[in-house]
C-alpha cells in the first residue's frame, strides 16, 4: 500500500485496502461470514470484464436468500 499512499495521498486507510483488477465480482458477507462470492465473467461468459458485476451481485443476494431492498 506504500505505493497508493505515495501516488495518492490524503485518502481514507480503507481507499488504500481496495483491490482493484481486471475482473469484476462480488462477494457478500454476514456477520463477518462469507455467504456468496462470484465473478461476473460466470454469468457472460467475457473474460476479464470491467463491466458492473449486476450479475454477480444477484447471485450472492440470492444464495443469502435476501433482497437488495433489505438492510
Amino acid at each position: 500500500m506504500r505505493f497508493k499512499r505515495a501516488a495518492f495521498p490524503g485518502r481514507d486507510e480503507r481507499e488504500y485496502r481496495i483491490a482493484q483488477g481486471m475482473d469484476s465480482a462480488a462477494a457478500l458477507l454476514v456477520d463477518g461470514q462469507l455467504v456468496a462470492a462470484a465473478e461476473e465473467e460466470r454469468f457472460t461468459r467475457e473474460k476479464h470484464t470491467g463491466d458492473f458485476p449486476i450479475h454477480a451481485i444477484r447471485y450472492c443476494l440470492k444464495e443469502a436468500g435476501i433482497t437488495i431492498n433489505q438492510g
